[in-house]
């Protein structure tokens, strides 16, 4: 595949969902397999206008990718941008906070249903696939922290109510 052609299949395949790349990121990573012989890359005459490079995984490579899979995976980075504006909420006021969880209680549950259509047709489709039991783990993780960011929501919007009915407390 292209770069173009790996970064269009993570965005429209299920991996989009927790995983994702900018070409920025893409491109050189893969200059860099393709030096430590990870990838082999061939220029590919018959695109036409532009200019394409074509990559296919190694032998080599694929046995750096299983290495990869035993590894302990890198703790995650937070940063969550509702999360810092909340910390200071009472600089905006509850009712501007309470918007903004709303927003993300409504943007939670929206994911939340594309996940449990994705679960119903893996579970038509795909029942007997191999890999079924690891793609039902890592959706069942998507479907719970978006069940919990509901629950906290609802959580927040409740406190956030109780302190736009004592403005003096929300001031403080």
């Amino acid at each position: 595949m292209t770069a173009y052609d790996i970064k269009t299949t993570l965005e429209q395949g299920s991996t989009r969902h927790f995983w994702r790349e900018s070409f920025g990121q893409l491109y050189p990573a893969l200059r860099r397999m393709e030096d430590e012989g990870l990838v082999r890359g061939e220029d590919d005459p018959t695109a036409g206008g532009r200019p394409r490079r074509v990559y296919e995984i190694t032998d080599t490579g694929m046995q750096a990718f299983v290495n990869w899979l035993g590894e302990q995976a890198a703790p995650e980075p937070v940063r969550h941008e509702l999360l810092l504006k909340l910390y200071f909420g009472r600089l905006c006021g509850p009712e501007v906070c309470c918007d903004q969880v709303r927003t993300l209680r409504t943007e939670s549950e929206s994911l939340l249903e594309s996940y449990e259509a994705i679960e119903e047709t893996l579970d038509n489709k795909w029942r007997d696939h191999a890999d079924m039991p690891y793609w039902r783990m890592t959706l069942r993780f998507g479907i719970s922290r978006c069940k919990a960011t509901c629950e906290w929501c609802d959580d927040t919007i409740r406190e956030l109510d109780k302190l736009t009915l004592k403005p003096n407390a929300a001031k403080a």
